[in-house]
C-alpha cells in the first residue's frame, strides 16, 4: 500500500485514461487481519471479491512482490478475470537462494517464537530493498535505515506479518512462478529490477519461457527490490509502456 501511495503510479495511470482499483492485501491497514492461517488462494480469494463488489468482470492486473504472487494465483484459478498480467519484482522459480532464505526464516522465527523479530525484519528490508550503489552510499542507507524505524505501523494487527510470511511460504512450497501451467488467455509481462537479490533479472528468461513466447520481460536498471520506491519514474515510465503495447496490439 504503502509504495502505490508514493510512487505516483496511480495518478500516471489515471492521467492516461485507465480505471485504477488497488489496495491493502488482508494483514496491512486499513485492511482487515483474519485469523491464521493464510493461504495464497485465500488471498486470491479476498482479490476476486473485491472485484465483485466492485461489479468488474475483467481486469489487467499490476502485482508487486507478494501482490505479485496473489496475481500469479489469480490468474492460475480465475483466468476469465485477469485479460493481462504485470508481475513486478514477483516472478521467479522455487530455487532462488536469497528469497528461500529469508521467507524460510520468517516462518521459522514465527513457528519458534510467534513473531518475526523486528531487528530481523528491518536489517532484511534495508539489505534487499536497496541494490547496486545503493547499499554502499551511507546518506541512502541512513535514510531508508530510518524510515524502517517505522515499518511495523503498517500491520492491522501483529499477526499480519507472519500471515503474510505464510502465504509466501505457500507461493514458495507450490513452485513459485514455474510451478504451474499459465493458461493461455492471459498475457504476461514481467518488471525485474536489475539489482533485486529477492528476484535477480538473471531468471527472467527461464520464468518467460514457462509462461509462453507473448511474454515481454522489462528490467529497471539500478534499483534493488524496492525499486518502484527508489526508481518511481523509470518504473512507472516501464508500466506505462507494457500497457500501451498491450493496448495498441488488441486494437
Amino acid at each position: 500500500m504503502i509504495a502505490w501511495e508514493f510512487c505516483g503510479l496511480v495518478e500516471a495511470l489515471l492521467s492516461k485514461g485507465h480505471r485504477v482499483v488497488w489496495f491493502a492485501a488482508r494483514g496491512v491497514r486499513p485492511s482487515g487481519c483474519p485469523p491464521l492461517p493464510w493461504s495464497l488462494d485465500a488471498m486470491a480469494d479476498d482479490a476476486i471479491s473485491l472485484l465483485d463488489h466492485l461489479q468488474i468482470e475483467q481486469v489487467t492486473g499490476i502485482g508487486y512482490s507478494l501482490g505479485g504472487f496473489t496475481l500469479e494465483r489469480m490468474a492460475l484459478r480465475r483466468p476469465e478475470r485477469i485479460a493481462a498480467a504485470v508481475l513486478m519484482a514477483s516472478a521467479g522459480g522455487a530455487d532462488g537462494i536469497v528469497r528461500n532464505g529469508f521467507i524460510d526464516a520468517e516462518n521459522a522465527f514465527a513457528k519458534q517464537a510467534g513473531q518475526v523479530p523486528v531487528h530481523f525484519s528491518r536489517l532484511m528490508t534495508l539489505m534487499t530493498a536497496l541494490g547496486g550503489d545503493e547499499l554502499t552510499n551511507p546518506e541512502t542507507i541512513k535514510q531508508w535505515w530510518e524510515l524502517l524505524a517505522h515499518q511495523g505501523d503498517q500491520w492491522a494487527q501483529p499477526h499480519g506479518e507472519i500471515g503474510q510470511a505464510q502465504v509466501a511460504l505457500d507461493w514458495k512450497n507450490s513452485g513459485g512462478t514455474t510451478g504451474s501451467p499459465f493458461p493461455d488467455s492471459v498475457r504476461i509481462s514481467l518488471l525485474y529490477f536489475g539489482q533485486d537479490s529477492l528476484f535477480p533479472a538473471h531468471e527472467a528468461s527461464a520464468v518467460a519461457r514457462h509462461l509462453g513466447s507473448r511474454t515481454e520481460i522489462v528490467t529497471v536498471e539500478n534499483a534493488g527490490h524496492a525499486g518502484l520506491l527508489t526508481r518511481p519514474e523509470e518504473t512507472t515510465d516501464a508500466l506505462l509502456g507494457l500497457l500501451e503495447r498491450w493496448r495498441s496490439a488488441s486494437e
